[in-house]
């Protein structure tokens, strides 16, 4: 009662009653003897009343005897229990028990186990939860650790890409090249591919392989890194790599591979040849400028020199029989003062660009009138072929220079070719975008009209090919060259904005490219056109004004125009004439005076005669450059320049044509 408070008790007076009332069902459970109540159940026939189990209450059994019997009985009796084994006594009860037992369920067991199951399938399934929670939470963190190198590793490839630099390991024992994505782009090769050592060094220029070979091969004997400048081709392009690696070892010491990166330094690689050719064209220019400076000093006194010579032997030719036997080293020194004043004239190309006649120029045209001479020039042993452009465009340019740029050429061409070839000269219209100035960094965008001088001969030396320009180099032989023919070209060039191009090979000959800026049609102009007219060779007793510093060209000026008919008033500088002219101003019909002169300039001269005949006609002669008549009005047309060296000829017909330009339009 006091454990199970529900249950109910109803005690009976013996089994026979508690089963009956089972059987009729006034009770649930009836608790008795397992003997009596077993015999009861059997002999009443009452198949419904199961047996359960056993409660944990003892009811001691007996052997009943009557009072009446002798103590040995009860004593036989008593050792016969107490000698039976409990199997024994089990035997001798069951067999009196004539029903069997159910099985009685334990139900405090069962809760037990249930519960103990629950417990276990709760653990299970909270374990369970918390193992997928964190597969999950793992699984995350994983896929957020693999996006995050994912992103790491494309921002590498991407830092890679914009640095053109990309990484590698070399697995020296499987021979096996891991490449990064820019290092496969680098050496031009699909990603993926498999990669060796013998591959990487395949892409290597020919040129290269040998010493990066080496160099490899030096670190892996006994150095820790190493790093080397080389060239890859790739599409048939060179591309300019710096490799640099560490060399990995084992604990013997032994090189077991290398990591390394590859960067691609084509960019700087072009920067720095940009950079020096710069630097080389400014140098040049400064070695021409310094040339002109040098020319210009001196030019007008070695002109003054050759002057007198040239002018003195002219009029000597004229008095000397055509028999005479001196008349041979007459024309000896003739042309001597030619050659020499030829070489002046080159050194005063390096002059400033201001000092060029520029006028419209046809290209086909000015080089098709030369063409005579060339072919004398390069002799019969050398094929000469021209072909001029269709409708080339016209450029601006001082004639002069324009042949002299061509004849220097074909002389060049000419001595690269002692066993003969061909002399090839083209000319054409080219337009330039910025990808040909990209792979040809000396040259320019835009319209350009193209001389092409080609020839067939042994190439120009690489090992020279930077100092062709220099004024006064040469490989020919003492006496055989100025060195100054390229250079020449090379500054009449820079006068006109143009540019050259060069390719030189001992297989197919040597190529120059002269590029000169295409000129930008103008409407005609409606301003006076000179024209010459008929030039009379003599004068008729004009009066000139002439002056002169230099006595021996003074002297050969007032014989050559005395000679040709006209008074001569001769000045010895600047001041003199000044006065002169003052003194003879209504007799004087030209002035004739030097540039340079010493007290006062031929410009001092010009500006004094113009204050009191502002007619008056006025005709320089010069032996250095016209840049002292730079601030001559550009409408001023009254001046005319002769340059010195000039024949006896020269000067008489260059007086008569200002002399005809007092009441005409003539050409200068």
């Amino acid at each position: 009662s006091n454990d199970f408070p529900l249950l109910e008790l109803v005690p009976v007076s013996n089994s026979h009653e508690g089963i009956v009332w089972l059987g009729d069902r006034k009770i649930d459970v009836f608790i008795g003897d397992l003997l009596t109540t077993t015999q009861r159940i059997k002999r009443e026939g009452l198949a419904n009343i199961k047996i359960v189990g056993n409660t944990p209450y003892k009811i001691p059994r007996a052997f009943g005897v009557r009072k009446d019997m002798n103590a040995p009985l009860a004593s036989i009796l008593r050792s016969s229990l107490d000698s039976m084994s409990e199997s024994e006594r089990g035997t001798i009860i069951n067999r009196w028990v004539s029903v069997q037992s159910d099985p009685m369920i334990d139900y405090s067991l069962l809760w037990k186990i249930g519960l103990l199951a629950a417990t276990i399938v709760l653990l299970v399934l909270f374990m369970n939860y918390r193992l997928s929670k964190l597969v999950t939470k793992r699984t995350s963190d994983l896929s957020q650790a693999n996006e995050a190198l994912r992103a790491s590793e494309a921002s590498l490839n991407r830092a890679q890409e914009v640095a053109h630099i990309g990484s590698w390991h070399w697995d020296i024992a499987e021979d096996r090249v891991d490449w990064s994505d820019e290092v496969y782009r680098i050496f031009g090769i699909e990603k993926g591919a498999t990669i060796t050592h013998e591959t990487f060094l395949d892409r290597i220029h020919p040129d290269d392989r040998g010493r990066v070979a080496e160099r490899v091969a030096s670190a892996l004997r006994n150095g820790s890194e190493y790093e080397v400048e080389h060239r890859v081709i790739v599409d048939g392009k060179i591309r300019w790599i710096r490799t640099r690696a560490e060399i990995e070892r084992n604990d013997l010491g032994e090189a077991v591979g290398a990591l390394g990166i590859s960067h691609d330094i084509s960019d700087r690689k072009s920067s720095e040849e940009i950079q020096e050719r710069l630097e080389e064209q400014l140098r040049q220019s400064q070695k021409m400028e310094a040339v002109g400076q040098l020319a210009g000093g001196v030019a007008h006194d070695f002109n003054n020199i050759l002057q007198a010579i040239r002018g003195h032997t002219d009029l000597a030719l004229q008095d000397v029989p055509i028999d005479s036997s001196i008349r041979e080293d007459l024309e000896e020194i003739s042309e001597a003062s030619d050659r020499a004043t030829g070489l002046v004239r080159q050194l005063l190309a390096f002059g400033r660009r201001d000092n060029l006649a520029l006028g419209e120029c046809n290209l086909n045209e000015a080089a098709e009138n030369l063409m005579k001479m060339v072919r004398r020039l390069i002799g019969e042993h050398i094929d000469l072929v021209f072909n001029p452009g269709a409708e080339i465009s016209t450029i601006q340019a001082d004639r002069g220079q324009i042949e002299q740029i061509i004849l220097n050429l074909s002389v060049n061409a000419r001595d690269a070719m002692p066993e003969g070839g061909t002399l090839t000269i083209e000319t054409e219209t080219r337009h330039f975008d910025s990808g040909f100035k990209r792979e040809n960094p000396m040259a320019r965008e835009g319209t350009f009209v193209a001389l092409h001088v080609k020839d067939t001969g042994s190439g120009i030396p690489r090992e020279i090919l930077d100092r062709i320009f220099e004024p006064f180099f040469t490989t020919k032989e003492v006496g055989k060259g100025t060195g100054l023919g390229l250079a020449t070209v090379y500054a009449a060039v820079k006068n006109h904005d143009g540019f050259i191009l060069l390719d030189s090979n001992r297989d197919s000959g040597t190529h120059f490219m002269i590029c000169f800026p295409a000129a930008v049609a103008t409407a005609s102009s409606e301003t006076s056109i000179r024209k010459i007219t008929t030039i009379p060779q003599s004068g008729n007793g004009e009066t000139l004004l002439l002056a002169e510093d230099e006595k021996p060209v003074r002297e050969l000026a007032v014989r050559v125009l005395e000679r040709a008919g006209y008074r001569v008033i001769a000045a010895v500088d600047g001041e003199d004439a000044m006065e002169k002219f003052d003194t003879y101003r209504d007799d004087i019909e030209i002035v004739i005076a030097d540039v340079v002169m010493p007290k006062k300039s031929g410009r001092s001269v010009f500006d004094h005669v113009s204050a009191a005949n502002p007619t008056l006609p006025f005709l320089f002669m010069t032996g250095h450059s016209y840049n002292i008549l730079d601030s001559m009005p550009a409408s001023e047309d009254r001046f005319h320049l002769l340059q010195k060296p000039f024949s006896p000829q020269e000067l008489v017909e260059r007086v008569a044509e200002v002399l005809a330009s007092r009441t005409k339009t003539v050409a200068v």
